[in-house]
């Protein structure tokens, strides 16, 4: 068992650190997905066992407290959006957990995670189905149980009782899904209940607050209004963000999206049936399955080529509430560019 653990433990560090390189590229969804999936936990087990092990914590750690998150800023947004915030998070968390117990070392504490629960909170409510951007395998159903789960954590962790609202009405809206493909075989929501159980207080759950939230690092603006009632709810996100189309973002700098009144409005169109499927290359990740223009017929640079997909970005220059009226204005000029160069 050890040396089977080791071996792989091994073949993972070498991909992140010698062949990905993450700590100089950390834009890889599923790299840095690693470090707290695997190194965190397999370097501890190890500890006393390899002499390697325990260069491997140290990586993990000064990552964890450095360059991650590569996808956000203090304002706690994630670029790639809330399903994929839900990935992130969720092997994190587990990460996070065994560093304060098993070394005292909290990166709780980071700016970062005591602001990211609101993310999710302000771009997917519990009872929006097509209104938010990024990749994302629950389009068409309610937000997954396991978001719910995390934001529990993040209420246990933050004392913020909107988290714990917002796991209650994932809990009272979103049963009987466990078996579905986003949940099925990827977490263990047993095991969830236990850990939080044994390592946080239960918070008391709190209405949230109506307004506006500008994640400012990835270019994301939100704006709720009666949260609590889903009859008389609205939701609206805009997004022109300086991470381009990279990775699991679509081109859609300047797009919005709506939900109102129980109903979705201005959606994000089609399915995701799987990454880099037909539908997801030539349809879900174009600028023409979003509510945004289309110049000359032609939209943002959407496609393979991860240098382009960086430069193809937007910018959130205003997002005020004026009293009567909040105010957005981004500007969309690099995404188009690419394409249509003629664009000023």
């Amino acid at each position: 068992m050890r040396d089977a653990l080791l071996t792989r433990t091994r073949e993972t560090a070498n991909h992140l650190i010698q062949h990905a390189k993450i700590q100089m590229f950390p834009f890889d969804s599923h790299a840095i997905r690693a470090v707290p999936a695997v190194l965190v936990p397999a370097a501890i087990a190890l500890l006393d066992e390899a002499d390697e092990a325990e260069d491997w914590l140290h990586y993990a750690i000064e990552f964890l407290s450095t360059v991650y998150s590569p996808w956000g800023d203090d304002d706690g947004g994630w670029a790639e959006g809330p399903h994929y915030w839900m990935t992130g998070m969720a092997f994190l968390v587990d990460a996070a957990n065994l560093l304060k117990s098993y070394i005292g070392i909290d990166l709780y504490q980071r700016p970062f995670f005591q602001k990211t629960g609101d993310f999710p909170l302000y771009v997917k409510a519990p009872d929006t189905r097509r209104t938010t951007f990024g990749d994302d395998a629950t389009l068409g159903d309610l937000p997954a149980v396991k978001i719910g789960f995390l934001m529990r954590q993040f209420a246990g962790i933050t004392g913020q009782g909107a988290y714990q609202w917002y796991y209650d009405e994932i809990c009272r809206t979103n049963p009987g899904t466990e078996m579905e493909s986003y949940n099925w075989g990827w977490w263990d929501f047993n095991f969830d209940e236990l850990v939080y159980h044994t390592d946080y207080p239960l918070v008391e759950a709190t209405p949230p607050k109506d307004g506006m939230r500008w994640f400012k690092g990835i270019g994301w603006v939100a704006i709720q209004q009666q949260m609590v009632e889903p009859e008389r709810h609205i939701q609206f996100v805009k997004k022109s963000s300086p991470y381009g189309s990279i990775s699991h973002s679509h081109g859609d700098q300047n797009a919005f999206c709506l939900a109102a009144f129980g109903e979705d409005l201005a959606i994000q169109s089609g399915h995701y049936v799987s990454h880099n499927s037909t539908m997801h290359k030539t349809w879900r990740r174009q600028t023409r399955s979003k509510n945004a223009i289309l110049i000359n017929g032609n939209g943002q640079y959407a496609a393979q080529d991860k240098t382009l997909a960086m430069k193809s970005t937007g910018q959130i220059q205003v997002a005020e509430d004026r009293g009567d009226h909040i105010y957005i204005r981004g500007d969309a000029t690099a995404a188009y560019q690419s394409l249509t160069p003629e664009v000023t």
